[in-house]
């Protein structure tokens, strides 16, 4: 067989890689079997669809579990409640490493000093977020295992675990969601920090890698392999891109991709079109370099918003395309899904600074979009993730790579053991020639 264009011969050979890997890869040869899919568990909530969200929101609390333990794997946390009072204990038990749903769960109440509950231990609306008083010294509040809410309940106790879960949750999502960053300085306008997920990471690492870049000093530059044919005859991973690049301050993976390597959203550099169209459903555009002077030099353009400002993609050239994840209201923008992988995400905070955010271990879309939130994200665009989420970063002597460790198909999430697919298209930060004022424009720049 002929093939006349080579990155289509890439193409189809990435996916029978990737039909291999799924199919026969994990279990055989890279770990444990993957998870069974979500819809496998309708049966084991008894028909009660709020239970099953419950238990899957509060199982998210849960520090994730080593990928590579074998058997069933039980985590638990204990948490101050965020309203003052008892401490809360969350504990599962779950299949193997890489089950994303327990087979049983039992939460505690520690230390309350305060009478909160109601008569006969019913959940009320005191400072511990109404766990119940019978559990003031610590006993056990409830627990049950599958089918949750089964036979094995009567319908006022499958009720009131319901009630104790939907409290649990309550105070626990009044605190936030990842620990503050600690941010060092690389150089001026650059900074890194490392934190860690409370919420969302149920799989593998709660490490959350940050970059912040101040648009005076850098930009984020789209590059696709398509622009020369060197790159097309020899596709990469983002340490190649960084070596590639002349070594920018820092290189990320772009945004998702067609079978034929090409990219889905609009990409645009120095006012050159390195794809022809834009994605018809994507609303999120990150605008650079501005055509017209009065422009801010750096923006997040969703065009489902009505407050857009007048601002457009046209005006820009250098441009991005991606689907939004939150927007500038705090709305999440992402279905609420379960489908669990490593997570890239490319924002903007209220300072007007790009902020990339990593997540290696497993997350959900909307999961990761609360992250960003607490973080400081005013609005953000999701990049590709799973195991194409990686970047590079200069260090003070050596260049940090970062990799994602999950995907995920219709069976489940799984991890593939050292294994990084190459990139077609990557986001290099550059550093600008000279600094741009507040206004956008060069410093020295005689622009009105």
């Amino acid at each position: 067989m002929r093939f006349d264009n080579l990155s289509m011969f890439r193409g189809v050979c990435q996916l029978i890689s990737w039909a291999i890997l799924a199919v026969f890869g994990w279990g055989a040869l890279w770990g444990p079997a993957a998870a069974a899919g979500p819809g496998d568990l309708a049966e084991d909530f008894s028909g009660r669809p709020r239970l099953r969200e419950l238990v899957w929101r509060l199982a998210g609390w849960l520090p994730p579990a080593d990928p590579w333990a074998a058997g069933p794997v039980k985590r638990s946390t204990t948490r101050p409640n965020p309203r003052g009072g008892a401490l809360l204990r969350i504990s599962m038990t779950f299949d193997d490493s890489l089950s994303a749903w327990p087979s049983d769960l039992k939460l505690d109440c520690l230390g309350a000093d305060n009478d909160v509950g109601g008569p006969k231990g019913e959940p009320s609306d005191g400072p511990n977020g109404g766990l119940g008083d019978a559990e003031r010294s610590g006993a056990q509040i409830a627990a049950d295992a599958r089918p949750f809410g089964g036979p094995h309940l009567e319908g006022a106790e499958a009720d009131f675990l319901e009630a104790c879960l939907a409290r649990a949750l309550e105070a626990l999502e009044a605190g936030p969601r990842v620990e503050p960053p600690k941010w060092r300085s690389l150089e001026p306008g650059l900074r890194l920090a490392k934190t860690k997920a409370l919420y969302g990471a149920r799989l593998g690492s709660a490490e959350v890698l940050l970059i912040k870049a101040s648009p005076v000093f850098f930009r984020l530059a789209p590059y696709h392999e398509d622009e020369r044919p060197e790159w097309r005859r020899r596709p990469t991973d983002v340490e190649g891109w960084f070596k590639r690049l002349d070594r920018p301050a820092a290189v990320v993976n772009g945004g998702q991709y067609f079978p034929d390597r090409s990219a889905m959203g609009l990409l645009r550099r120095d006012g050159r079109q390195l794809t022809s169209s834009r994605h018809k459903v994507w609303k999120g555009f990150l605008v650079q370099d501005p055509l017209r002077p009065e422009r801010p030099a750096a923006a997040l353009i969703d065009e489902a918003a009505s407050e857009a400002g007048g601002l457009s993609p046209d005006d820009y050239g250098t441009v991005v395309q991606s689907y939004m994840m939150l927007d500038r209201l705090g709305q999440v923008r992402v279905r609420r899904t379960e489908n669990l992988a490593s997570r890239a995400v490319l924002g903007l905070d209220r300072a007007g600074d790009f902020v990339l955010v990593m997540a290696p271990g497993a997350m959900t879309l909307s999961d990761a979009a609360l992250v960003a939130k607490d973080l400081g994200l005013r609005s953000a665009l999701g990049l590709d993730g799973g195991m194409e989420a990686q970047w590079a970063v200069q260090g003070a002597r050596t260049v940090d790579v970062s990799t994602g460790h999950f995907s995920y198909n219709s069976l489940g999430p799984f991890r593939l053991q050292d294994y990084r697919p190459t990139l077609p298209t990557v986001l290099a930060l550059e550093r600008r020639a000279r600094p741009l004022a507040r206004d956008g424009a060069p410093e020295d720049s005689e622009a009105d």
